[in-house]
């Protein structure tokens, strides 16, 4: 079947949409194919990891070493039996997986909705504050099916897959909205990202390089990047395995503030890798105001001044200074907002046909589609967060909420590359402090806390995922359009195959004698928390309201000063950014990476500086090469613990 786009994008809205279908006839078929087993095995990869080995997770930040390391084996082995455009679709799909099968979502869920009920006990009293409150339609309630989940299943009894299936179904359904909404909203920023504000993506330069450059893989200097992690990883293992042999020390710290606080001086050689890749003001910004929120942080707590309780997924930053760069990251997220205002009205005016002289044959889906996308999706969501217990008001603001911190996020990550991070203040305790408890009320906080599974510890997510893939993807393919459905694809098969498979492990071995921390601390972390903010009954946050203030006053004046004079040095980003736990760990590794690129910028010149960039990129293969081939070694040494990647 032969589909005009030209034709279809000029008809009405329905048909548009099913040309988005029929672009399906325009992909081979064994790309599709190729991408769904690549999914199944990352997913199966993934979840074996972090539920049997305990070792390196490959899919729990924006990283996304699952994608590179299985992109990598492929090309190897496979590579030249498929074209550049084929192997953009398969990393793409892979890259969607990687946000979906653990941190992003999956086993969050799995691990809340099963103990939410089985770790209930009369001393917690979750009878009393969750259970009555929760939305029993999204939610198992037989003691006997959750017992078995657990503790394993006796013999002769088979696993309940039609009670898990139909409730996760509903989940889907609930979840599915918002992949739709991330993918429509980046689909209307994409060109103003790209072409008008240049950001660099650095996080797709590896896979570009590994997908369309022959002569990359057979590069030297690459090889001489590549061995370095690959060496010391293996010594760290092998000192893992046997304690008598010398033991390799990537990590340390410096105490500071009387023992109360200090500084890491962790090595991690992918962070170096990417962080290489970060524009050199941009660079000097994260690494700079990581620092000076650690002297905050380290003040705050030898004073002992606080205006709260540490928000979950915040840490460690003090709430002061998670509400001081939330007040940025908004800021942030809205002048993106702001700065695309004009290109936004031509997008508004096509989309209710006021205006028809935009070129959009070439974007991933037509504006029209993406906006009405967008604003239907929103509406959807806003209905099931009522659903979940919120007031209509409180829900629609709780949505805006989501979508600035995780647009801010996105742009953050397409900006800087940051291979772990995750966002300063989670919509929860956002949304907390704006209206209060007795605004919210109890079926509104445990609603609330629901959001914990899909936007609580933000360390990767669908829309960065998408973002980083259709960039990739920019790089060989002229119609966009060909990666929707892929997308697509990718989404169902990730969510279902990592439910069949946690399922399954946790009835065969019982989720209790597992590895997971989500499968047996998640729903006790977060419930405890709703449940002391419930006794609480905490108010408007006048205190938290004046530092987002702050952040907010001063991320504008930094980026006044970064629009007004050339010669100013410091992105205002890293303000934005925070200090969350990633970027603690990571800042020292950052600061190697600004010295080195510093120094070779200022003595090597452009050609020195993209010979380098090489060996770097040879840096981050090798350190996710060595931690997926370590995963299989302490598999087969039955070694647990064995990792090298941030979890």
């Amino acid at each position: 079947m032969v589909v005009s786009l030209e034709y279809i994008s000029s008809t009405n809205n329905v048909t548009t949409v099913i040309s988005l279908i029929l672009t399906l006839d325009k992909m081979k078929y064994k790309a599709i194919i190729g991408g769904v087993f690549l999914c199944i095995l990352l997913c199966f990869f993934e979840i074996f990891t972090l539920l049997i080995i305990d070792g390196s997770p490959f899919a729990s930040d924006f990283s996304t070493g699952g994608a590179l390391f299985l992109t990598f084996i492929f090309i190897l082995l496979f590579g030249k039996f498929f074209s550049i455009q084929e192997k953009s679709i398969i990393y793409l799909m892979i890259l969607i997986s990687c946000s979906i099968v653990s941190w992003g979502f999956v086993l969050n869920l799995i691990g809340f909705i099963a103990g939410i009920y089985y770790f209930s006990t009369p001393t917690n009293e979750w009878d009393k504050f969750i259970h009555p409150n929760l939305p029993k339609f999204l939610f198992i309630r037989d003691y006997e099916t959750l017992r078995y989940f657990y503790e394993g299943l006796p013999e002769g009894i088979g696993i309940p897959y039609k009670l898990w299936f139909s409730l996760l179904f509903k989940w889907f359904l609930f979840i599915v909205g918002f992949y739709f909404l991330s993918i429509f909203l980046f689909s209307i920023f994409r060109k103003q990202w790209i072409e008008k504000e240049k950001l660099l993506f650095p996080l797709t330069e590896l896979p570009s390089r590994l997908i369309s450059e022959n002569n990359f893989i057979k590069d030297r200097l690459m090889w001489a990047g590549f061995f370095i992690p690959f060496f010391i990883y293996s010594l760290r293992g092998i000192s893992l395995i046997f304690p008598s042999f010398p033991k390799v020390n990537l990590y340390g710290s410096i105490s500071a503030f009387r023992g109360q606080f200090g500084f890491p001086l962790n090595l991690h050689f992918e962070v170096i890798g990417l962080s290489f890749l970060m524009p050199k003001d941009v660079l000097l910004s994260v690494w700079l105001f990581a620092f000076i929120y650690i002297i905050l942080t380290g003040f705050f707590k030898l004073t002992g001044y606080t205006i709260g309780y540490t928000i979950p997924y915040t840490d460690p930053a003090p709430q002061q200074l998670a509400f001081f760069s939330f007040g940025a990251l908004i800021i942030y997220a809205v002048s993106s907002f702001f700065n695309a205002r004009s290109y936004l009205k031509d997008i508004f005016l096509h989309s209710i046909k006021k205006k028809d002289n935009i070129d959009d044959k070439e974007e991933v889906i037509p504006y029209r589609v993406a906006f009405w996308g967008f604003i239907i999706s929103f509406i959807y969501m806003v209905f099931w967060m009522n659903l979940f217990g919120l007031n209509l008001l409180i829900s629609f603001y709780f949505v805006i909420i989501i979508i600035l911190i995780f647009f801010a996020t996105t742009k953050i990550i397409a900006q800087t590359g940051l291979a772990y991070y995750r966002a300063p203040m989670i919509p929860f305790g956002a949304t907390l402090y704006t209206f209060g408890y007795n605004h919210i009320g109890e079926k509104g906080i445990v609603g609330l806390a629901t959001s914990f599974i899909w936007a609580g510890d933000i360390r990767t997510t669908v829309m960065s995922s998408y973002a980083n893939g259709v960039k990739v993807c920019s790089n060989s393919i002229k119609n966009l359009r060909l990666t929707f459905i892929p997308t697509l694809i990718s989404i169902f098969i990730s969510f279902v195959f990592s439910c069949f498979v946690i399922i399954y492990f946790s009835y065969k071995y019982g989720a209790a004698n597992l590895s997971s921390w989500h499968l047996k601390r998640l729903s006790d972390f977060v419930l405890s928390y709703t449940k002391s903010e419930m006794q609480r009954q905490v108010g408007f946050g006048k205190q938290q309201f004046l530092y987002t203030f702050s952040g907010a006053i001063i991320m504008i004046f930094l980026m006044f000063l970064k629009n007004r004079f050339l010669w100013w040095p410091i992105s205002p980003v890293g303000l934005a950014i925070g200090l969350p736990l990633p970027v603690f760990f990571n800042w020292f590794p950052i600061f190697i990476a600004w010295v080195l690129k510093t120094l070779i910028m200022k003595y090597g010149g452009v050609k020195i500086y993209n010979r380098a960039k090489v060996f770097f990129l040879g840096m981050v293969l090798g350190s996710f090469f060595i931690s997926g081939i370590w995963n299989f070694i302490a598999f087969l040494a039955k070694v647990q613990g064995i990792k090298f990647t941030i979890r």
